[in-house]
């Protein structure tokens, strides 16, 4: 029952999240929560920090959750369910988040849903949005190897339009 114990579990439970152990994740922090809540009190500024970094990993949680379904879903041709899905995916991000790595992958994936429901215009419109936020991610960037394939997959999608406009 020491506050450095508590940090100790907050480390486990970054760990363990980014391994994708969420239930060993929601033990860590409920320890720490514990001891936080009992040793410093529930107004200590750690608590509180604590407390936000867990409800943080929840909708994170939630949000992969549906992203994860979607994609089950468009796998099995389920393509408005899948759609639904990742937008609410999307929403529980734009939350917390100006551009966030998952928000580019389920951008992508609603990208691929207009492209098989053959709607053009649509799948630009989210390919340069999720472009956007992957440029905007320093970590990323324009440089980024990910970055310049979906640069280019966004021409082609430019390409195309003009291809279909001529015609």
């Amino acid at each position: 029952m020491h506050p450095l114990t508590a940090s100790t579990y907050e480390y486990l439970a970054q760990t363990d999240a980014l391994r994708g152990m969420a239930g060993d994740v929601i033990k860590a922090y409920t320890k720490a929560m514990d001891i936080f809540n009992t040793v410093l009190g529930g107004g200590h500024p750690q608590t509180k920090r604590l407390t936000a970094s867990f409800e943080l990993f929840q909708r994170e949680n939630t949000a992969n959750a549906l992203n994860k379904q979607g994609t089950v879903l468009k796998a099995h041709g389920d393509l408005e369910k899948a759609t639904q899905l990742f937008l609410e995916a999307l929403d529980i991000y734009k939350e917390d988040y100006d551009s966030h790595r998952y928000m580019i992958d389920i951008s992508e994936n609603i990208s691929d849903v207009k492209f098989e429901q053959d709607l053009l215009e649509e799948r630009i419109a989210v390919s340069a949005e999720a472009l956007k936020m992957r440029r905007r991610i320093p970590i990323l960037g324009d440089n980024h190897i990910d970055t310049k394939r979906r640069m280019e997959a966004h021409r082609s999608l430019l390409k195309s339009r003009l291809l279909e406009n001529r015609n």
